[in-house]
C-alpha cells in the first residue's frame, strides 16, 4: 500500500506515518516467533478454541 516509501525508517524525511509502518513490519515477524510458530498457534486454536481432536 505504501510502496517503497513504506521501507523508510523514522529518521528519513519521506517516511510515511513517521516511520511507524517500517517498525510495525519489522516487529510483525518477531511477534510470530515470540508467540510461537503459526503452526503451534493453529494447533492451540484447533484444540482449545474449536474443540477438535489432536492428531
Amino acid at each position: 500500500i505504501l510502496g517503497m516509501y513504506g521501507t523508510l525508517g523514522r529518521e528519513d524525511k519521506w517516511a510515511p506515518l513517521k516511520g511507524r509502518a517500517q517498525e510495525h513490519w519489522m516487529n510483525a515477524f518477531a511477534g510470530t516467533i515470540a508467540a510461537g510458530t503459526s503452526e503451534i498457534q493453529r494447533n492451540i486454536i484447533a484444540g482449545r478454541g474449536l474443540g477438535l481432536p489432536r492428531g
